[in-house]
């Protein structure tokens, strides 16, 4: 029997959630949005850089937790911390999804990370550690070190 790399984390610039059209319009980055889409969760790419880049001040920023409605091992998560000196608006990223879904999600994650324009890390695997720190409920509130920000998760 072999174990299933299930989890997957990476790391890109916040302006990667999105796909531009021009210089004022932008939609979700297609491969992230199949990939949520594939696991049944609400969350929305072009929100999440609205959140990131105009609700959030440098300093501060949470971390936002969602479910899937049709896998019960599906979740999506993202830290929108904002860095002090951070020049490239990166965030911190995660999916999880049952052993039967392994293989779309993977090429969707995965298209989604190499379609980025600041690819700053990628894994993927059966227990990600960075994956399950952000998702551990019982690691917030916390304290970012750097700003003194007192992080939250958010659950949607």
């Amino acid at each position: 029997m072999s174990i299933v790399a299930c989890e997957f984390s990476g790391c890109v610039s916040a302006s990667d959630l999105v796909s531009w059209r021009d210089s004022d319009n932008y939609v979700s980055n297609e491969a992230l949005s199949l990939a949520l889409a594939s696991l049944g969760i609400n969350a929305d790419p072009c929100a999440l850089h609205q959140r990131f880049f105009d609700q959030t001040l440098v300093g501060y920023g949470d971390v936002y937790l969602f479910a899937s409605k049709e896998d019960p091992l599906g979740l999506f998560v993202i830290d929108l911390y904002r860095g002090l000196t951070e020049q490239l608006d990166l965030v911190s990223f995660g999916f999880r999804c049952s052993a039967n879904r392994v293989v779309a999600i993977k090429a969707l994650v995965r298209r989604f990370f190499d379609s980025a324009e600041y690819q700053i890390g990628y894994e993927e695997g059966s227990a990600i550690a960075r994956l399950r720190y952000l998702v551990d409920r019982d690691n917030y509130p916390r304290k970012v070190q750097e700003s003194g920000y007192i992080q939250q998760l958010i659950e949607s």
